[in-house]
């Protein structure tokens, strides 16, 4: 016999850790389009951070459609059908009623009939997922459009979470999460070395001061 507390609990569990992963997915990609020009210069000299960047964009897209979309095993619109119609199975800390999920539900349909997620879709199937000969020449994905989606998927994952354990997912993540220092370092690397490169091309000393300076910058 199913036990419906359990299987709905461990769904929600793999729903959040995907949105907490496309969480950080997100702010990669946007630190990659919007940090500081010298940092964003920095990642176009290493090829190996575009690379990177191309992986992370990938796998954002494969994870949006991921829980979004009713053929995946697991989506957030599974998820609310297996609540709605074992709702009387399930200990809740906070019951929602019928017509809040009936709501969040048509809320996906609707999400599903975007032209967002029409384009995300396009992309997972005509490129990432599948190659199709077929497939158009490209496919523009806005960051706000992307960051609409994932607002969408925190907001419903907090609601649920919120009627089984009366809790807030908090999505924001420390520096050592996050990681974008890393760019930074090597920035100020790269400034070090032409520095001392430069001295000894002219035959000089490199300032200790002149490197600090660079490091607190």
């Amino acid at each position: 016999m199913t036990n419906y507390n359990i299987e709905i609990r461990d769904n929600f569990q793999t729903m959040k850790n995907i949105v907490l992963t496309i969480t950080l997915l997100f702010d990669d990609i946007k630190y990659f389009k919007t940090s500081p020009e010298n940092e964003r210069k920095i990642a176009s000299e290493y090829r190996f951070l575009w690379r990177i960047y191309s992986s992370l964009y990938i796998n954002l897209i494969l994870d949006f459609y991921k829980i979004f979309d009713d053929s995946e095993s697991y989506s957030l619109k599974k998820l609310l059908n297996k609540i709605k119609n074992n709702i009387k199975r399930i200990k809740w800390a906070s019951q929602p009623d019928i017509l809040t999920i009936d709501s969040e539900i048509n809320n996906i349909d609707k999400l599903l009939n975007s032209e967002i997620f029409k384009k995300v879709k396009t992309a997972r199937n005509k490129y990432y997922a599948h190659l199709d000969p077929k497939r158009p020449p490209k496919i523009e994905i806005k960051l706000d459009e992307l960051k609409s989606l994932l607002e969408f998927a925190q907001g419903i994952i907090n609601q649920i979470y919120g009627w089984l354990e009366e809790k807030h997912q908090s999505f924001g993540f420390s520096d050592t999460d996050i990681g974008h220092y890393m760019i930074k370092d090597l920035y100020k690397y790269n400034l070090i070395r032409h520095e001392i490169y430069r001295n000894i091309e002219h035959d000089s000393e490199t300032s200790i001061n002149k490197i600090i300076d660079i490091l607190r910058g």
